[in-house]
């Protein structure tokens, strides 16, 4: 899967030559957000509370995933759907590096993500690694969207002070 910025706000996930969802944000500082998925099912990211260390991804009216924040950094990926809840951790791996790992609640790594800046175009392509396992998730398009949003997020907040695994 490739992973490239169109644009300022336009994130654009492919496989091949086909296009399997976009990221829209809001607007170029916006940490709002839609998401498309190629099967038609569209999804908006919404900030919560006044500190906006949390958000909320939803379906419709219907809140699907919760995201929040802890105070080492790591963001806690909490699935709400009945019959498919589960939780899984965002954390940066290297100090030096921008690469993050997103593992379930075994901690066992189910997909990694690094970004590359361009500086010949001012923007960013991102290089993911999944296992076999997050490959045969329900929603792993949707999981892979939220990894690259939690990745901006994390590298907007100044993510020096982030405690990696």
């Amino acid at each position: 899967m490739k992973v490239f910025q169109k644009d300022k706000k336009t994130i654009l996930f492919t496989e091949g030559n086909v296009e399997v969802a976009s990221l829209i944000y809001d607007s170029r500082w916006s940490e709002k957000a839609g998401i498309s998925l190629a099967d038609g099912n569209q999804y908006r990211i919404e900030t919560l509370g006044f500190w906006k260390s949390g958000f909320e991804v939803r379906k419709g009216t219907k809140s699907i995933v919760s995201l929040r924040t802890t105070w080492t950094g790591n963001v806690v990926l909490e699935t709400l759907e009945t019959g498919n809840k589960a939780t899984y951790t965002f954390r940066k791996k290297s100090v030096w590096k921008d690469h993050y790992e997103l593992a379930d609640k075994d901690k066992f790594v189910l997909g990694s993500i690094v970004s590359r800046f361009r500086w010949r175009s001012f923007s960013t392509d991102y290089e993911l690694t999944f296992s076999p396992r997050l490959k045969a998730h329900g929603q792993h398009l949707l999981l892979t969207v939220l990894m690259v949003f939690m990745l901006r997020t994390m590298m907007s907040r100044n993510n020096f002070v982030m405690i990696p695994a």
